[in-house]
């Protein structure tokens, strides 16, 4: 008897104890933030996010939410900050609104190929590294993405392996070193070339004040751009910006960074970058002056705010075009309703044809 009451006590207190956690975790979701509580109480914001993850999500979308170094979350109030929490006036929700944007990025195919691929990762990274059951871990390797010519090198790490109990995880720790030490190699290599390239041309006006993220290297002034693509026979890739653009920071975190699209803007066009908000006086060459004659625009931000408004009568940033070493427009604006990695490299190769064809 006392057997059976400890157990049916037992089974009381699990019950309990569940039905108070999800109540707990009902709680938390439903309740009240704004983007001033998360600015002010980053901390506790990030803490409560994670216990909702423990809530709602499984330890492989954890895993892809914390990110590798298991602080991605703090991505989130980054993400946050762009997108308003609802579209009322005040910018107010719940953490249910963070919720329901986290599980429809889940429902995207990317997220599908990146959680398919930390499975792989858990699954191979406590193998044992060794050449008997090859086929059967390349298979693993290929649902991690990782290209065939990034295959034939790990296959060449685990050949050489001499430890006896020494797993896929120390292997491909050693592939990472090696590919990032390859890649800071080319990516020097290509900045070196990009300047050699731009040698020719006159020195960039304000170079010493503006830059463009990532190490690329440009014009900050337009008629400079235009010079500079003629000489070279090359496309012009206009980047107009602002120091008060969130938008602009983002799409340079997100998007610009991506590594075949600074080979390509490095490799294939001149790059003109133009702030739209800068208040600093430019050299008296360029003033902007009215067909009146008796009025000028002498400011920086506002001349490149005039160019993008007769050129292109818009004015908003981020905005990107393609142009000839005329200044004629070889492609439509870009898109930034549907930008993406993907798309951005779809909207330079097909520039870079119509500028050739």
């Amino acid at each position: 008897m006392n057997k059976i009451t400890n157990i049916i006590i037992w089974i009381f207190l699990l019950v309990t104890t569940d039905f108070y956690a999800q109540n707990e975790c009902e709680k938390l979701r439903d309740k009240e933030i704004s983007l001033s509580y998360i600015s002010e109480h980053k901390e506790e914001f990030l803490s409560n996010i994670n216990k909702l993850m423990e809530c709602y999500y499984d330890t492989i979308d954890i895993q892809l939410f914390k990110g590798p170094a298991g602080n991605s979350f703090e991505d989130i109030i980054d993400v946050i900050r762009l997108v308003k929490l609802t579209d009322a006036p005040k910018e107010y929700g719940t953490y249910k609104t963070i919720l329901d944007q986290l599980n429809e990025l889940k429902e995207t195919k990317e997220y599908m190929i990146a959680r398919n691929a930390v499975i792989a990762i858990n699954e191979i990274s406590i193998k044992k590294a060794d050449l008997s059951n090859w086929v059967a871990d390349s298979i693993i390797l290929r649902k991690i993405t990782y290209t065939d010519s990034d295959i034939k090198q790990i296959k060449g790490i685990v050949a050489k392996n001499t430890e006896e109990n020494r797993t896929y995880y120390n292997v491909l720790q050693v592939f990472a070193t090696i590919k990032q030490e390859s890649e800071l190699v080319n990516q020097e290599s290509e900045i070196v070339n990009q300047e050699t390239l731009l040698s020719s041309c006159a020195t960039p006006s304000y170079s010493d004040y503006f830059y463009i993220p990532h190490n690329l290297k440009g014009y900050f002034e337009y008629s400079e751009g235009i010079e500079c693509a003629k000489k070279m026979n090359k496309p012009i890739f206009l980047y107009f910006n602002g120091w008060g653009s969130i938008d602009s920071r983002e799409f340079e975190s997100s998007i610009l960074s991506d590594k075949e699209i600074l080979k390509i803007l490095r490799q294939e066009f001149i790059i003109i970058s133009l702030n739209t908000d800068d208040r600093s006086v430019a050299k008296e060459e360029y003033f902007i002056y009215t067909e009146q004659g008796n009025d000028s625009i002498t400011q920086m931000g506002k001349i490149n705010q005039y160019y993008q408004n007769k050129m292109f009568n818009e004015n908003i940033q981020p905005a990107i075009y393609t142009l000839d070493s005329s200044g004629n427009e070889i492609n439509k604006a870009y898109n930034f309703e549907i930008s993406s990695v993907t798309e951005l490299k779809k909207y330079l190769i097909e520039g870079m044809r119509n500028y050739y064809k």
